[in-house]
């Protein structure tokens, strides 16, 4: 029998996250190829690229984080002591695990305010957005989830210059201390919180301008996935980090249920996208082949949201648009006519 420094529950918490780090990275590796293998979904859905390559690296740190620490307990006890800034330069899994958590919850926000973009000025918005407004406002999300992490490294620096010395599995709150621990836990509940808000008034709006069902339920669709996703990140992960600031006690199998609970809400992106007709019927041409796919091409409609917002809301102001082929509305100056 090999040694080992940590109990079995641990060890399945380890194995667990391990698990939960490889499905989020297979479920968000299939959207990257279905979306950019596609013309128009490249377009269509390019936020949503970005959201599920963030996706995909929080599903790599899980699966390092797990991994690693697995591997730590044939020859480290937690009872020994390194320094935070060791365990954060000199381990792989602590800088991973807060990159991940911050492009995740951001990226969600920066689709969201898209939305938000769409709603307050959708003139500007329908004639002038175009793809690489999109690209900059991912890669936008993107540094600020840098920034975030970045102060990590000097929460890190402050604690071992007061002479913290923590555990060698480097617990995130141990590294960084209380003040970034919670900074870093509000950041990602108020990102989600904010996210699902503003799926809702979008929801609320379709359901005032009278849309179809289809389009109104998948709107619904995605709003009580928004609300899933709050209540799957933000209270697993607050229970987490409680306990390890030694707030709450957690058994081991719990902790590792609740890390899964937390991925979960990145593996449920493939399901919800398989509702579109457009994703789905990529999704089954690279399966199947073009064949499989052919006598459905008539049934197809520009079911995306976008398409939606332009076309609704600007009715709803008496505007009249043109929908394009690749989703996005361009307006035509074209008097209304209707007698008051």
């Amino acid at each position: 029998m090999e040694t080992r420094y940590q109990t079995v529950e641990k060890i399945i918490e380890y194995r667990l996250i391990t698990i939960s780090g490889v499905l989020v990275f297979i479920c968000n590796l299939v959207i990257l190829i279905v979306i950019n293998t596609n013309r128009d979904l490249r377009c269509k859905m390019c936020l949503y690229s970005f959201m599920a390559f963030a996706d995909l690296t929080n599903g790599i740190s899980l699966a390092i984080t797990g991994h690693s620490r697995e591997v730590l307990s044939y020859t480290t006890a937690e009872t020994s002591t390194i320094t935070p800034w060791t365990c954060i330069t000199q381990r792989s899994w602590p800088i991973a695990f807060i990159i991940g958590g911050e492009m995740v919850s951001v990226t969600k926000l920066i689709v969201a305010m898209e939305c938000l973009i769409a709603l307050k000025c959708y003139v500007f918005y329908s004639s002038s957005w175009r793809i690489h407004h999109k690209i900059i406002l991912g890669w936008t999300g993107y540094a600020i989830s840098g920034v975030i992490a970045g102060l990590s490294l000097v929460a890190a620096s402050a604690e071992t210059k007061k002479g913290a010395l923590i555990s060698p599995y480097c617990y995130t709150t141990h590294i960084t201390g209380k003040n970034y621990a919670i900074f870093h836990l509000l950041s990602i509940a108020l990102s989600s919180l904010l996210s699902f808000a503003i799926a809702f008034a979008v929801y609320s709006v379709m359901k005032r301008s009278q849309v179809n069902r289809v389009d109104l339920r998948r709107q619904l669709v995605t709003c009580l996935t928004m609300s899933i996703a709050v209540v799957l990140s933000t209270a697993p992960i607050t229970c987490v980090f409680l306990s390890q600031m030694n707030y709450i006690t957690l058994h081991d199998l719990l902790g590792g249920l609740l890390y899964s609970t937390y991925a979960a809400t990145s593996v449920v992106n493939l399901p919800l996208y398989t509702a579109r007709t457009d994703f789905r019927s990529q999704l089954f041409a690279l399966i199947f082949g073009n064949g499989f796919v052919r006598n459905f091409r008539k049934k197809q409609t520009p079911l995306h949201s976008e398409w939606w917002f332009h076309k609704h809301v600007a009715q709803s102001e008496g505007k009249i648009t043109r929908v394009s082929e690749m989703g996005l509305a361009r307006p035509q100056m074209i008097r209304n006519t209707e007698k008051s």
